[in-house]
């Protein structure tokens, strides 16, 4: 029945952002959520009602909502989720380097130990608990939890194994 409820403003799209959403919808890895949020704004922009829309996806009325006057006042970027709060990162990417650099030097402090065997040494007793006291010496307060975190998220292989040493055939 036309002319129930509210007239919803028309949403128009320019050709450069209909290629946009429609390649977004076709891509194999996009996020599946703003594929919906696409499909959303495509749909209402080839003048689909918001119930119509919210049954052909399978999505509550307010959503398609949401998303129609998100894009209507922010245009694409207004599909992509909005930053949310939360604590903000106590260890800054400075630190971060340190912490890294700390993992990874293999320095010789002792002029009377050669470097290999300085090098096997340190690899040897280069422990959580090491890397945690050597960080609070560079005045880089960090647990042995936030070291480990920060070293797999860095991609970084502080402790050396014995067939790291072997040499490839």
């Amino acid at each position: 029945m036309p002319g129930r409820g509210r007239r919803k403003a028309e949403l128009s799209l320019t050709a450069a952002e209909r290629a946009e959403l429609v390649r977004t919808v076709r891509a194999a890895q996009s996020w599946q959520s703003y594929v919906l949020r696409c499909r959303i704004v495509l749909a209402s922009a080839d003048g689909a009602t918001d119930i119509r829309i919210a049954q052909d996806l399978g999505i509550s009325m307010p959503t398609v909502g949401k998303w129609r006057s998100r894009f209507r006042t922010s245009g694409i970027d207004g599909l992509v989720d909005a930053a949310r709060p939360g604590r903000k990162p106590v260890i800054s990417r400075e630190d971060i380097a340190r912490i890294t650099a700390l993992a990874t030097e293999d320095s010789c402090e002792d002029p009377g130990v050669s470097p290999a065997a300085d090098e096997a040494r340190s690899a040897a007793g280069q422990t959580l608990d090491a890397l945690a006291e050597a960080a609070r010496g560079e005045g880089i307060e960090v647990d042995r939890g936030q070291l480990l975190r920060i070293l797999e998220a860095e991609g970084v292989r502080w402790r050396r194994t014995a067939s790291d040493d072997v040499p490839a055939p």
